[in-house]
């Protein structure tokens, strides 16, 4: 009985070594790794010549590429700068060339008045100065056309104001204000067809115009009409 309880704790020893032995890792020799160099074929001398000629060829084009990029990038501010420059004596050319245009000088303004009456069969345009004292240009659409019935029109009052506006001028008023007036009173109240025909020849003429005002004498209550109680007797 004694032999075989000691043969069974032999074999239980015996079997936890074995699982020691499992469990510890077991180390593996280092390999160390041959790489084999590729074989390199031989060349012959032609071979070699050509192959160093071409190294020689790429590594000279490569440096012109170079020598090209600096030269470029050091010409081009002096191209701008000669651009430049030719541009500038260009345009001192063409003004040199261009002819010199006279500078304008400001008229001084000398103001009168333009009364315009402007009625059914007749437009009158007459020129003062500005105190209303002095007469300077009289015309009347009745001066300008020859038909009677042509007098009211708009063509013979812009006549009238344009060669009312060339003897003003003439006489050294350049500049006018305008007062436009109709018949008033019992008669009409509106200015004829001539009004703004002649205000507009006036500023063709070359007047300068200030204000325009309608001086039409209209009465508060009212202005007999002549003729008497009983009518005008025909």
């Amino acid at each position: 009985m004694i032999i075989m309880a000691e043969t069974k704790t032999k074999k239980k020893e015996k079997v936890k070594e074995q699982v020691e032995k499992i469990k510890k890792p077991v180390k593996t020799p280092k390999v160390k790794e041959t790489v084999k160099a590729p074989k390199t074929e031989k060349k012959t001398s032609s071979e070699k010549k050509t192959t160093k000629a071409k190294e020689t060829k790429n590594v000279k084009a490569a440096k012109k590429i170079k020598s090209v990029e600096k030269v470029v990038k050091v010409e081009e501010p002096i191209l701008e700068k000669s651009r430049t420059e030719a541009d500038l004596e260009k345009v001192k050319n063409e003004t040199a060339a261009e002819p010199e245009v006279r500078k304008i000088k400001k008229e001084k303004l000398r103001w009168g008045i333009a009364h315009v009456l402007s009625t059914k069969n007749n437009t009158l345009v007459h020129i003062t100065d500005i105190t209303n004292s002095e007469s300077i240009a009289r015309w009347s659409g009745g001066r300008v056309v020859k038909a009677d019935r042509m007098e009211g029109t708009p063509f013979a009052s812009m006549e009238a104001s344009r060669k009312a506006a060339e003897e003003a001028r003439e006489k050294g008023i350049n500049a006018v204000h305008i007062h436009v007036r109709a018949r008033g009173g019992h008669n009409s109240k509106n200015p004829g067809a001539g009004a703004q025909p002649a205000i507009r020849a006036l500023a063709r003429a070359g007047m300068k115009i200030g204000k325009i005002e309608d001086v039409t004498p209209i009465p508060h209550d009212t202005t007999r009409k002549p003729g008497g109680r009983r009518g005008r007797r025909l």
